[in-house]
């Protein structure tokens, strides 16, 4: 809290002659599934995304960035400021309903004056508008106009059964990133001549270049035929989906709007382990806590308060994650209230979302990393498996269901029988004490009681068990530990708990092992609340989940899956910082 109570007022003073502060409009645009390197600005000498390349050459980079391991918990972080595991939404991979005790951003955002669209992909439970009515009356949450689909993939043609304009179906035909751009720019421009003084907030979220692997013609013939047939159109993707950006800060230039926007860029997620997608040298992908999963690309535009960067793009370490444009959007929005006003505004949007952080400190060069270099985040409470980071090391935790040969063999899509998605690692309630049905219950009992989570509501009782007691009291609960000091080794190649550092680092495992724990009582508590309130629909955990951790667990496997993920594209690692990782 302290953190957040230093950030209270770090927004950059950019007023116009006049010394009076506007909010900016504020477009917010977030890839679906995009690799970590895939870019042209990461180096890549196959990606090509010219206009982001342009804005990055003059944004702030957050090279360090990390957010939610798959869609539904990544967007409901950005919209909530709250982790995926606060609000019960990796229970139920998605589909949990929020409650009406969460505040929306662009509720948040609506309150102080602006009109608030989303274009794209909403993959969130439609029944969310129950609890947020405000907004158009189709669609609800806080959104003035929405346009796009509610779910988590589609055809890009055919598109999603629930594809609409402002919550009323539409049947239309085009490639869906095209259509995407289109409206985005009919949102601005319309915006820009009906409502001239006011801010507007855009949520453009393309699910490009989230599967299946689709590309109209004229993208795809920008790549040469003798491209992998996937890679080929992976590119082609990626690269409409940049001209839709583009697009879109067009219309915001026609529009008379651009010098006063605020643009930022971000993807939902890691790539996925998949021959097209290049995460540069990073372990894992999309579905695992490995830095392949949760580290983006990220960074922010905005010169008329933070500059041009004309000696090239500039760079902040902090760890920022998903959670805090929340707070750091509300606060550039906020930017023109009365003082009373906006203290009473920003106290509420803290309370509602207390792990979110101001960036601007960082973003504007005012202040030393300081406590961010020791940020603790629990990047993912999960089934398959969780992940805790805490500045330099990060401990990543796994299901043994997850690493079973014979998954290769089963078609992705199937539910894994008896493996529910809302009974976590080490949840002592799920009556087997953990992921595993082999872990048989006074084996089970014995082992959380030592954890500290073997009643109640998780806390334990009695001394603390000893930093060597609880990681083996979490092994005898089934429960897979790796532990990775990334100052060190960022691609994650280097397991601190095997050989001869594993009793040296017992303590820092168990710290973090703790952080966990103290986490996964929140997540219990969240999805019981879910259950009771008829807003969470248990499923069992997909196939693809578990398909992902096998692949990227032991290093054996992954260095031959790595082998070939980022094949003959060894120059994306030479260009930003971030993604030098070929030689660690």
């Amino acid at each position: 809290m302290a953190a957040q109570r230093a950030t209270a007022t770090a927004v950059p003073t950019c007023g116009n002659r006049t010394g009076a502060r506007r909010p900016p409009h504020i477009a917010f645009l977030m890839a679906d599934d995009l690799g970590f390197a895939d870019t042209g600005f990461a180096g890549s000498p196959l990606i090509r995304t010219p206009f982001l390349d342009t804005l990055a050459r003059e944004a702030v980079h957050m090279t360090h960035f990390r957010a939610p391991t798959w869609c539904a918990p990544s967007r409901a972080a950005f919209l909530t400021g709250r982790h995926g595991w606060e609000l019960g939404i990796t229970a139920s991979q998605g589909w949990t309903v929020l409650g009406k005790d969460v505040l929306l951003l662009s509720e948040v955002l609506k309150e102080v004056g602006y009109h608030t669209a989303i274009v794209g992909k909403f993959h969130f439970n439609p029944a969310l508008r129950r609890h947020h009515p405000s907004g158009t009356a189709g669609f609800g949450c806080g959104f003035d106009q929405q346009y796009g689909f509610v779910g988590g993939q589609m055809d890009y043609y055919a598109h999603h059964p629930s594809w609409s304009r402002d919550g009323k179906q539409l049947r239309e035909e085009g490639y869906a990133t095209e259509l995407f751009a289109a409206e985005a720019e009919r949102v601005v421009l319309a915006h820009g001549r009906l409502r001239p003084t006011q801010p507007l907030f855009l949520w453009m979220a393309p699910n490009a270049p989230h599967t299946p692997m689709q590309a109209p013609k004229a993208a795809l013939e920008r790549f040469g035929a003798d491209l992998h047939p996937e890679v080929r159109l992976y590119a082609a993707m990626v690269f409409s989906m940049d001209e839709g950006y583009a697009r879109l800060h067009a219309a915001l230039r026609r529009a008379g709007m651009l010098s006063n926007t605020l643009t930022a860029f971000v993807s939902d997620n890691g790539g996925p382990s998949m021959p097209s997608i290049c995460n540069g040298g990073l372990r894992g992908g999309k579905g695992t806590s490995f830095e392949g999963g949760v580290r983006v690309p990220a960074f922010v535009h905005w010169p008329r308060c933070l500059g041009r960067g004309r000696g090239g793009p500039r760079q902040t370490s902090a760890a920022g994650h998903m959670v805090d444009w929340f707070v750091t959007l509300a606060e550039a929005a906020a930017v023109g209230l009365p003082e009373a006003q906006h203290q009473k505004l920003m106290q509420r949007v803290r309370h509602k979302a207390p792990h979110s952080l101001s960036l601007w400190p960082y973003l504007a060069d005012s202040a030393p990393l300081g406590a961010m270099e020791k940020r603790q985040l629990v990047l993912q409470v999960g089934a398959p498996c969780s992940g805790v980071l805490r500045g330099r090391w990060k401990l990543v935790m796994a299901s043994p269901r997850c690493l079973n040969t014979s998954l290769r063999d089963v078609d992705f899509q199937q539910p894994m029988r008896g493996f529910m998605a809302h009974r976590y690692l080490l949840d002592s309630k799920r009556g087997h004490g953990g992921a595993d049905e082999h872990v048989h219950g006074t084996h089970a009992h014995s082992a959380a009681t030592a954890l500290g989570v073997g009643d109640g509501d998780g806390a334990g009782h009695g001394d603390a068990p000893t930093p060597e007691a609880r990681l083996r009291a979490a092994r005898a609960m089934g429960v897979q530990l790796q532990l990775f000091d990334l100052h060190n080794d960022p691609a994650e190649r280097h397991d601190q708990l095997s050989g001869r550092n594993a009793s040296v680092r017992a303590a820092t495992a168990s710290a973090l092992l703790g952080h966990y724990l103290s986490a996964l009582r929140v997540a219990h508590r969240a999805v019981g609340q879910a259950q009771q309130e008829g807003r969470l629909a248990p499923e069992a955990v997909k196939v693809w989940f578990c398909r992902q951790v096998y692949e990227s667990w032991a290093p054996e496997v992954w260095s031959r899956y790595h082998s070939w993920t980022c094949n003959n594209r060894r120059g994306e690692l030479t260009k930003l910082a971030s993604v030098r990782l070929a030689s660690s």
